[in-house]
Formats: C-alpha cells, sequence, structure tokens
C-alpha cells in the first residue's frame, strides 16, 4: 500500500467521521430510550479522541500511552476551548497534507533547523495553527523550538569576537580621527 493511498484513506475517514458525528449529535432518534442510547454513547466515546487514534493509527504512528493527567480536573471551558482548536488545528493539518503533499518528510530526523526557521516565519505570518503544526513536529522529534541555549564556552567565544571587534572600532576611529577614546568608557556602557 503506498503513502499516497495511506492519505486518501486517512482523508476520506475523517470526512466521513465528521459526518457520522454530525448526524448524530443532530439526530432525534425517535424515541426517548434511543436519544439515551446515544447519550450513553457519548459518556464512553470521546469524539476528539476517537478520531485522533483512528488518525493516528491511519498515519502508522502508536497510539498515545496512558497518562495520569485526570481530565475531569479540566475546567470545561479549557477542554471546550482545546476540543476546539484540536479541530481546527486538524483540518489545518489535513488541509496542508492535501495542498502540500509532504506525506512522511516531517518523520525524518534531519530537519530541526530548517524547522525552527520555518516556524519562525510561520509565526510572522500569523496563523497560530500552523506554527502549532510545527511545534506538534518538534514535539514529536523532541526538539526544542529555538536554538539552543548558548554554553559557556560559546559565550566566552562570542564575548571574546566582540571585544575584538570594538578594539578594532576604536583603533580606526583613533587613525582616522585622532580621537581616542579610552578603553574605560566603552567598558562603562557595558556596566551601565
Amino acid at each position: 500500500m503506498s503513502k499516497q493511498y495511506d492519505h486518501q484513506i486517512l482523508t476520506e475517514l475523517d470526512d466521513h467521521f465528521s459526518s457520522i458525528l454530525e448526524l448524530l449529535a443532530e439526530s432525534d432518534m425517535g424515541d426517548d430510550s434511543a436519544n439515551g442510547f446515544r447519550d450513553e454513547i457519548y459518556q464512553y466515546i470521546n469524539p476528539q479522541q476517537l478520531r485522533l487514534q483512528l488518525i493516528m493509527k491511519g498515519l502508522g504512528l502508536p497510539e498515545p500511552t496512558e497518562s495520569a493527567i485526570n481530565e475531569a480536573d479540566l475546567r470545561d471551558e479549557f477542554r471546550h476551548l482545546l476540543n476546539g482548536f484540536m479541530r481546527a488545528l486538524l483540518e489545518k493539518l489535513i488541509a496542508n497534507e492535501r495542498k502540500y503533499k509532504f506525506g512522511w518528510a516531517w518523520q525524518e530526523s534531519d530537519w530541526e533547523e530548517q524547522l525552527q526557521r520555518d516556524l519562525v516565519k510561520h509565526i510572522e505570518k500569523g496563523d497560530p495553527r500552523d506554527t502549532a503544526i510545527f511545534s506538534l513536529f518538534a514535539w514529536h522529534h523532541q526538539w526544542r523550538t529555538g536554538p539552543a541555549p548558548e554554553t559557556d564556552e560559546q559565550l566566552e567565544a562570542r564575548t571574546e569576537r566582540n571585544m575584538n571587534l570594538i578594539s578594532q572600532f576604536l583603533d580606526h576611529v583613533k587613525s582616522e580621527s585622532g580621537i581616542a577614546i579610552s578603553e574605560d568608557v566603552v567598558l562603562s556602557f557595558f556596566n551601565a
């Protein structure tokens, strides 16, 4: 089975799943016992979680492991916010896949710096769904969303380079204008 075929199945599955959930949510099943059955189903099935599990299975990803988090501890307004964002993110991810056909490229392990650059570009573009998708990819790989902090050695080397540049600039000012700026004056800017 080709990856493109998997993508088509995934897209169709999501479209059908959305339609079934909409019909189930909007339907009046005719009598109170049938409506009660529908409501009982919703007590045991989280539609967003089921959708996520089906999509992950369609993508060939492992199912999420059980968590010590109790969803009942989350306030309803956050739950609604999260469910709405998951839906919007899922729709954007499917639309991007249809448009760009990036397929499985996000699973490669050699594009961390490219991801960080792309994330900055998408932050500047302003669509939080795109930035969330790149954050999702970084989360999957356990990558940082920005460059790693400088080590002490890197900071020392950068400081030394900068001090050398300042020293060269002061020498240039003195040779061109005859004005000597003392090192103490320059250092006072850094100690201010």
